[in-house]
């Protein structure tokens, strides 16, 4: 017998996705802003305009987003899709050389929020904790003059053929929900980045961050800043740090002291060796946690927990290749390009929405529906929606959802899978300290 929870507007999840898709991207987009906050945000932020425009700076980032979410065509096609009336892709290229960066980072502040509920989404927490992901990608930009004050990395013959954007977002794992993102370039250190996420995260979580955060001068400002709002801190760290050894625990970690620039901090050290079915060669992990308590939180638990980061490398492949799957970005300059990225971002937010509704009404795991799946026949129906138009009658929009629904069931739900038995040999002594 499956067991639906109902939410806490006593709501059937199957009414409220219903809800959620029937006005459109621009409803779907609402949800996550509202047209107020919208409207507050472009007014404070864009430029006075010498004569009535044709769209609302709003509705320039709305289409923009909803860009985003299409693979092929320009953005004044769907822009019209979006919003109804049209406009040139040179007038949105000159709106939005007039929008600054600014706009779409406070956009991100207020648009991306927590989405997982501990009794929709049990597989989102860690005993009352949300399981949060940080990690750092890059996407390149086109070769033109705009985007030429970009660095390019080094390869061993020479530059690198394309410059990059760099996204560093939390997410959260199992849903894939972005909680905050930071846009730069490759001059911007990803560490930096991450840093300026933390104060945006909600309290109670546990983040997970892998060995690029590993060293004592980042995990102790990580752990500071965490501490203050009542999270914690899960870390891969480097095989040659050395710590002293303060004590042994029972399951066979330690608590060791740490020291950094005349800090010292004492942290639970878990050194772990993994071994995958399928896989021939066993994973040493050394990980650094402020979870001190043994008898709370055993160590193979944690190693356990620490192997869901890979959710967000799964959440970055949905960001590129399933929303828009293109190897370079549209943009042609920098400031642009950032808008781009900020806007993909708040797309995948959108479509988040969508399908851990849809997880929910059946009573499974996000990561067990279809990202892609959901975001194609999603917007099948939106584009129904626009077809249609006025001549769409309230009882034909609500047998076009029944299908939707029907089509969602039979399609987006993955197939179950055997799933990867996962064997961890906890040995803290194997180290030799």
């Amino acid at each position: 017998m499956q067991l639906i929870v109902f939410n806490r507007l006593g709501m059937h999840p199957k009414t409220l996705l219903k809800k959620q898709v029937k006005d459109g991207f621009a409803g779907a987009f609402e949800q996550a802003i509202s047209a107020k906050q919208l409207s507050a945000l472009c007014r404070r932020h864009e430029p006075t305009a010498r004569r009535k425009r044709k769209l609302s700076t709003g509705t320039i980032v709305r289409n923009l987003v909803f860009h985003q979410l299409r693979e092929h065509g320009t953005l004044a096609q769907h822009g019209a899709m979006s919003a109804g009336r049209t406009i040139t892709d040179s007038a949105y290229a000159q709106r939005r050389k007039r929008l600054g960066k600014k706009l779409f980072d406070e956009l991100l502040d207020t648009a991306l929020k927590p989405l997982a509920d501990a009794r929709e989404h049990p597989d989102s927490f860690h005993k009352g904790m949300r399981l949060v992901g940080i990690d750092g990608t890059q996407m390149s930009v086109l070769n033109t003059p705009g985007n030429a004050a970009l660095p390019k990395a080094k390869t061993r013959r020479a530059k690198a053929a394309f410059a990059k954007i760099k996204l560093v977002t939390a997410m959260e794992l199992g849903l894939h929900n972005p909680l905050a993102a930071q846009t730069g370039t490759l001059k911007d250190y990803e560490v930096n980045l991450a840093m300026q996420l933390l104060p945006k995260l909600p309290p109670d979580s546990l983040v997970i961050v892998d060995r690029l955060y590993g060293v004592a001068k980042h995990y102790l400002p990580m752990r500071e800043q965490l501490a203050a709002k009542g999270s914690e801190l899960l870390v891969r760290v480097r095989n040659n740090l050395n710590v002293r050894l303060l004590e042994k625990l029972p399951d066979g970690s330690a608590l060791v002291e740490v020291r950094q620039g005349g800090k010292k901090i004492v942290v639970r050290e878990i050194r772990a060796l993994l071994k995958v079915d399928g896989q021939t060669k066993p994973v040493n992990v050394r990980l650094w946690t402020s979870l001190l308590d043994a008898s709370e939180h055993p160590a193979d638990e944690l190693v356990r927990l620490y192997a869901l980061r890979w959710e967000q490398e799964l959440g970055y492949k949905e960001f590129k290749l399933d929303m828009r799957n293109a190897q370079v970005l549209d943009s042609h300059s920098e400031h642009t390009a950032l808008q781009e990225v900020a806007a993909r971002v708040l797309a995948m937010a959108c479509v988040a929405r969508v399908r851990a509704r849809m997880a929910h009404s059946q009573g499974r795991p996000a990561s067990t529906v279809s990202f892609r799946k959901v975001l194609l026949c999603t917007l099948g129906l939106w584009e129904a929606f626009w077809l249609g138009g006025a001549s769409l009658g309230k009882r034909q929009k609500q047998a076009m959802l029944e299908k939707y629904y029907e089509w969602l069931e039979r399609e987006a739900l993955l197939a179950p899978t055997r799933l990867r038995q996962l064997t961890c040999e906890t040995d803290f002594f194997c180290a030799g300290l």
